[in-house]
């Protein structure tokens, strides 16, 4: 939250942020899409349109209807105007990390033949903002975690703690991995 003016006085201006994510393409620039439509509508009726389309996009149609009357009911609450702006021309809009499901495969199988089943694991699907993700929209990617969590040296904190301390003696398993997955890409496809 950021507002214009002094502490003793009504501000002209608040700005809320925050970020907005997803777990596939599609479903991103659709709901960015949808938010900006009906936060920039003049009436104040709304008509979920029925088409042959995924329930998906009915509901992320229905969050950006309620996210616009959020903003617009509270906003005329204290008598002011609400809008949606995603500042596009100011900062990079981070789009979801999709793996692509052959190269996931790929990645699997080298991972499992360096490591083992018993130490490799799927992670469920999250939603934090990646810069590989611009590398998944252009290429064939799979994105991957190396497990570094050690509670006998006290590696348990994830990357955004300020606790976070990586176990080394995982790096030269993460560099063979990244190698493998490289080599044995090139060695099968050429």
């Amino acid at each position: 939250m950021n507002s214009t003016g002094e502490g003793h006085q009504m501000p002209g201006k608040i700005v809320l942020g925050g970020t907005f994510r997803a777990f596939s393409n599609s479903s991103f620039y659709h709901l960015m899409k949808r938010i900006e439509q009906v936060s920039t509508r003049n009436n104040n009726h709304f008509k979920i349109l029925r088409t042959n389309q995924c329930i998906l996009i009915e509901i992320l149609t229905l969050i950006a209807y309620l996210l616009e009357q959020v903003i617009m009911e509270q906003a005329g609450v204290f008598g002011c105007v609400g809008n949606v702006d995603f500042f596009e021309k100011e900062n990079t809009i981070y789009p979801p990390t999709v793996n692509d499901e052959q190269m996931f495969k790929h990645v699997r199988k080298v991972a499992v033949d360096l490591v083992g089943q018993d130490s490799f694991r799927v992670v469920p699907p999250m939603m934090g903002a990646e810069d590989f993700s611009f590398y998944s929209e252009t290429i064939p990617a799979a994105f991957f975690y190396v497990g570094i969590r050690n509670e006998t040296l006290g590696s348990i904190h994830t990357g955004h703690s300020p606790y976070f301390m990586v176990d080394e003696d995982a790096l030269p398993i993460g560099a063979a991995a990244h190698a493998a997955t490289a080599e044995r890409y090139l060695i099968e496809h050429g």
